[in-house]
């Protein structure tokens, strides 16, 4: 009986370390998922990693608010991949100011195309499809207050995209409306 038992128990650790084995090879197959949730642990949100096995490169996109940011991104990424590949950043560093200087004197038809620019640099911040996945955005400018509908996908989302918004250069005040995403 005795014998039965060992063999037994060496059958279970042999199957338990066959198990261990495989889910650490399923780990090292995904280096995508796990650059992923460490941008995520990390609050780097709004970056997506995409690897490409056949180049075994790493491409790093997406938007931050500043090149420390940038710089974090691509540490967590390298330190997740441990030199088993190279990584392309491709992050954009947004919110460095305004592309046109607004006017020192502000008239009706000054404000409308302060507005309109406000309205683009926010619909920058939202292009890339790919980070932005599950999200949804309508903005509304006037007079320097941008009203953001749509959804987020949690309220740390909605907070971090309420900071963003807020750093847009001649931003006066955001009034985020957006709904959290129901998780399904």
């Amino acid at each position: 009986m005795r014998h039965v038992m060992r063999l037994g128990g060496a059958a279970v650790l042999a199957a338990g370390l066959m198990l261990l084995v495989t889910a650490c090879a399923a780990i090292d197959a995904d280096p995508q998922s796990r650059v992923n949730a460490a941008l995520k642990a990390a609050r780097i949100d709004h970056v997506a990693p995409i690897w490409d096995g056949q180049r075994n490169e790493l491409r790093l996109r997406g938007v931050v608010v500043d090149a420390d940011e940038k710089r974090q991104a691509e540490q967590v990424a390298a330190s997740v991949l441990n030199g088993r590949g190279t990584i392309v950043n491709e992050i954009t560093v947004t919110l460095r100011g305004a592309p046109q200087a607004a006017p020192v004197v502000a008239e009706a038809e000054d404000l409308e195309r302060i507005d309109e620019r406000i309205h683009r640099d926010v619909e920058a911040l939202f292009a890339d499809k790919t980070v932005w996945k599950g999200r949804e955005f309508h903005i509304l400018v006037r007079g320097g207050s941008v009203r953001l509908t749509g959804t987020a996908l949690s309220q740390e989302d909605k907070d971090r995209i309420t900071e963003m918004v807020a750093r847009v250069a001649g931003v006066k005040d955001v009034i985020n409306r957006l709904d959290l995403k129901q998780q399904t």
